[in-house]
């Protein structure tokens, strides 16, 4: 071979090479839109958690994910029952989604128990408070197997729920508690701080949204009692009983998110749900993109929010603290 022609040949495969280079990158910088339609399965344990969807959806959207374009979502709803979830999840597996979402502990679970038997490799995005005690996961940082997502950390701040409490209502004696799963309802850590703040805990656990109806119309309520509601997927579905009975024996309730306080809870405590969804919007762009789930730390919201309504509150006939006032993120005027 001539040196001319060694020369042109070594100028064809540069060429040839920085367009594959330029086609690669034009490629990666594509929109999602312009590159493949994600299907993703999302089951919903009910009302109090759909502001994190819709927040994810946002941020997905803002990242270039548009709903019916790049992306499809298919939900379920009102999923409380674990055989119900289990086969909301099973479904989406026939379907072969890209993604399941799984919103409360018994959808995360069902979506867990589901892909373990069917579908090992499907990525499955969570939003459930304890994730490690719960068994959904090995810890925080490494997940591992097929699930990340975020956390809302209802276990590590339910004690600071219970010091609200006492400040806001300091005539408060006793916190009554129904509740599903104990450690997604941080239950230890409220009795815990309860004990230090000499407050008795009434906890009892509760199978169904309507067992709970029940059980609180034939509760004898008194003076000093406080009435909050636990964080997981059946009392964040009986959410509006739990407000209405409340209401109904004129007793102080306590949310834990600001979706509780526009429902009527004097005061909620805990992580913006529509926030928490855009902060996990850029996690189930990772996956999307073809990160390992199990690689994913799982977060915890980067920031909590106290929410008071001043008209159940004046309802009541409870004054809150100007002091407390100060510090509140959300504030519900009366009406």
């Amino acid at each position: 071979m001539t040196r001319r022609t060694t020369v042109i040949a070594l100028s064809v495969f540069l060429v040839v090479g920085i367009a594959l280079f330029a086609y690669t990158q034009l490629k990666k910088s594509e929109t999602p839109s312009e590159q493949k339609q994600f299907v993703i399965g999302v089951l919903n344990t009910g009302l109090t958690l759909t502001p994190i969807f819709e927040g994810l959806k946002e941020g997905l959207q803002a990242r270039g994910y548009t709903e019916g374009a790049a992306v499809e979502y298919l939900l379920e709803d009102n999923l409380i029952s674990a055989n119900l979830a289990k086969a909301a999840a099973e479904q989406f597996i026939a379907q072969k989604v890209d993604l399941i979402i799984a919103l409360g502990i018994v959808p995360a679970k069902a979506a867990q128990i589901a892909t373990e038997e069917l579908a090992p490799t499907l990525p499955v995005f969570i939003v459930s408070s304890d994730p490690v005690g719960n068994n959904l996961v090995l810890s925080i940082n490494e997940p591992g197997g097929n699930i990340t997502g975020v956390t809302p950390g209802n276990e590590t701040i339910s004690g600071r729920r219970v010091e609200l409490i006492k400040q806001l209502v300091p005539s408060a004696q006793r916190i009554i508690y129904p509740y599903n799963n104990s450690k997604t309802a941080g239950l230890e850590e409220i009795k815990s701080t309860a004990e230090s703040l000499h407050l008795e805990v009434v906890a009892f656990e509760i199978k169904t949204p309507d067992e709970l109806e029940i059980v609180l119309s034939d509760f004898t309520f008194r003076n000093g009692d406080v009435l909050m509601r636990a964080t997981d997927s059946v009392l964040a579905a009986a959410a509006p009983i739990i407000a209405k009975m409340a209401k109904a024996n004129r007793v102080p309730l306590i949310g834990n998110s600001a979706g509780d306080a526009t429902r009527g809870s004097v005061m909620a405590y805990g992580a913006d749900y529509h926030d928490l969804g855009l902060q996990g919007a850029r996690l189930v762009e990772k996956i999307l993109r073809g990160g390992n789930p199990g690689k994913i730390p799982i977060e915890l919201p980067e920031h909590f929010v106290i929410a008071v309504n001043l008209g159940s509150a004046k309802e009541l006939g409870i004054t809150i603290p100007d002091a407390f006032l100060h510090r509140a993120n959300i504030i519900i005027p009366a009406k």
